[in-house]
């Protein structure tokens, strides 16, 4: 996989933004939750929910995810608050949206916005580009590319961790065409048809959750 040469590669993408966008505020609300749910459930709940709140309205995802990740977020806040969801299930939910494909697949968005779809390109190259994006989007939710492979394409390309607006920004043409051939590649791979797809973060969300929740626990 051919990887820019000017960026930073770190240890990997979640953990170079640990505290910021989705994965970091996930982690820090949960963290924020064991620290002090024993002694102020409501207190904690609330936290990790305005902190996770903020990482949703941070991202680049339509307004339509937006309110429905917002709405479950609600969700879980309130059960964790009514002690239906324990410590250690909230915890588990946590690590499963880091480990899992949730957050890469954010990044992978932003820089697509950033590199094809706000970059000015024809519209035949931008749509051909995309179609691309969303070959390899649907090769990793289906579950064709791991979460592994996809954090190793994304992690290039995040110059300033603590800034996911600039993820991308920079990208030169050889780098884009670079990019979009790794995606082709192991959409091809993965025999995804060219087709439109769209993700459904609040179904990948409600998969994390049932596999904690709905395995009793």
């Amino acid at each position: 996989m051919s990887e820019p040469a000017h960026h930073d590669s770190g240890s990997g993408s979640i953990l170079k933004i640990l505290g910021i966008g989705c994965a970091g505020v996930t982690v820090i609300a949960i963290g924020v939750a064991i620290y002090v749910g024993l002694h102020a459930r409501e207190w904690a709940g609330d936290a990790a929910r305005a902190i996770l709140v903020a990482g949703i309205e941070q991202s680049r995802l339509s307004e339509p995810q937006k309110v429905a990740l917002t709405q479950r977020a609600d969700r879980i806040t309130e059960d964790f608050k009514a002690e239906l969801i324990t410590l250690e299930q909230l915890s588990r939910i946590g690590q499963g949206m880091v480990e899992g494909p949730i957050f890469d697949l954010a990044l992978l968005m932003a820089l697509e916005s950033e590199a094809v779809l706000d970059a000015g390109l024809e519209i035949g190259e931008r749509d051909s580009a995309s179609l691309e994006f969303q070959r390899y989007y649907r090769a990793v939710v289906e579950g064709a590319i791991s979460p592994g492979e996809l954090g190793r394409l994304v992690q290039p390309y995040l110059d300033d961790p603590a800034d996911l607006d600039e993820i991308g920004v920079g990208l030169t043409d050889v780098e884009r065409d670079a990019l979009i051939a790794d995606l082709k590649s192991g959409a091809d791979a993965a025999d995804v048809p060219a087709e439109p797809y769209e993700i459904d973060f609040a179904a990948l969300f409600d998969e994390v959750v049932e596999g904690v929740l709905g395995g009793g626990g």
